[in-house]
C-alpha cells in the first residue's frame, strides 16, 4: 500500500506475529477441508451477525485474522508490514496489540450498528457477514496519522502521495460517504464493508486520543 524501507528482520515482535497468524489462518482456510457444525473452516471463521444461524461468538475475534482471497490477504498484510513497525515502535508492543484488537472490534461494532440504525430510521441493506484485517489496519493507519501526521504516504492505487494526516481525513470522508451510499441509497460502487473500515479508523483515533491525553 505504501513505500517502505523495512525488512523482515527489522519487524518488531507483535507485527511479525500478526503477519504470521494471518498467514496461517489464510493457509488453513484455503487448504483444510473439514467441517465444523456443517460449515467449512473458511465459513466458520467469518463473522456472521447474531441474527444469522451461522453466528458463533468466536467469530468476533477470528474474523479479523481471516481473508476472502489472495488479493484481500496480500493488500492487508502489505499495509500491516509497511505501517505496523513504525506504530509498534512508537506505542510499544502491548499497546500495539491492544490497538489491533480494539480497532478490529470497533470495526465490527460499526459494521453491525450503523446499518441497523439506518434501518430503524427508514431503510437499509442491513449488515451482512464480514471478514478481514482491514478494520484493524485502518485503526493502525489512524494511529500512524497521529504519531507522524506529516509523514509522506504513497498509495499504489491511485499512485498519489498524501501527508498521513490528510490521508486519514480522506479515508474517513470516503468510507463514510460510500457506507451511506450503500446502506441508504442502495448504491454500491466498491463492494467493501465501508462502515467496518470507518469503525476501525474511529476506534484507532479514539484510542490514540485517550493514550495521548494520558
Amino acid at each position: 500500500m505504501f513505500n517502505s524501507q523495512f525488512s523482515w528482520s527489522s519487524i518488531p515482535d507483535v507485527t511479525k506475529n500478526l503477519l504470521i497468524i494471518n498467514g496461517l489462518v489464510f493457509a488453513a482456510t484455503n487448504l483444510l477441508q473439514f467441517q465444523i457444525d456443517g460449515m467449512t473452516l473458511f465459513e466458520y471463521l467469518i463473522f456472521y451477525p447474531p441474527w444469522y444461524p451461522q453466528f458463533k461468538p468466536l467469530q468476533i475475534l477470528t474474523h479479523m485474522f481471516h481473508h476472502s482471497g489472495l488479493f484481500h490477504f496480500v493488500f492487508n498484510m502489505w499495509g500491516l508490514f509497511i505501517v505496523g513497525p513504525t506504530v509498534e515502535h512508537a506505542l510499544g508492543s502491548k499497546r500495539f496489540l491492544i490497538l489491533y484488537i480494539v480497532a478490529g472490534l470497533g470495526s465490527l461494532l460499526l459494521h453491525v450498528g450503523a446499518p441497523t440504525l439506518v434501518n430503524l430510521l427508514g431503510g437499509s441493506t442491513g449488515a451482512g457477514p464480514v471478514l478481514g484485517a482491514s478494520g484493524a489496519l485502518f485503526g493502525i493507519l489512524a494511529a500512524f496519522g497521529r504519531i507522524a501526521p506529516r509523514a509522506q504516504m504513497r498509495l499504489l492505487f491511485p499512485p498519489v502521495t498524501f501527508r498521513a494526516e490528510t490521508l486519514i481525513k480522506f479515508l474517513f470522508g470516503s468510507e463514510l460517504a460510500l457506507g451511506l451510499l450503500r446502506h441508504v441509497g442502495g448504491i454500491d460502487f466498491i463492494p467493501f464493508a465501508h462502515f467496518a473500515h470507518l469503525g476501525g479508523l474511529v476506534a484507532g483515533l479514539a484510542l490514540m486520543y485517550f493514550w495521548q491525553r494520558r
